[in-house]
């Protein structure tokens, strides 16, 4: 997603690992009403609308993740998104 000013210019894309919810005029926003950090649990690849929880199977256990971390071993339950 990209951050565009009122004379129309682009600013900038919202960075890897932050989502914009919108009216954000920073690429790493910081306020909760136009996004924010992607937290323990989720991940947010680059131009991030909102942010996605880490799927089954896979773990994202450290915060402004792009992608999940890995795969989960198996025969192991992910705990709060932790390694398994």
């Amino acid at each position: 997603m990209l951050v565009i000013k009122a004379d129309l210019t682009i600013l900038s894309i919202f960075s890897a690992g932050y989502y914009c919810s919108g009216g954000s005029v920073s690429s790493m926003p910081t306020n909760p009403a136009q996004g924010g950090k992607c937290q323990r649990g989720q991940y947010c690849p680059e131009g991030s609308p909102a942010a996605i929880e880490c799927p089954p199977g896979q773990y994202c256990f450290m915060e402004r993740l792009s992608e999940p971390t890995g795969n989960c071993s198996q025969g192991r339950v992910r705990a709060e998104s932790s390694p398994g």
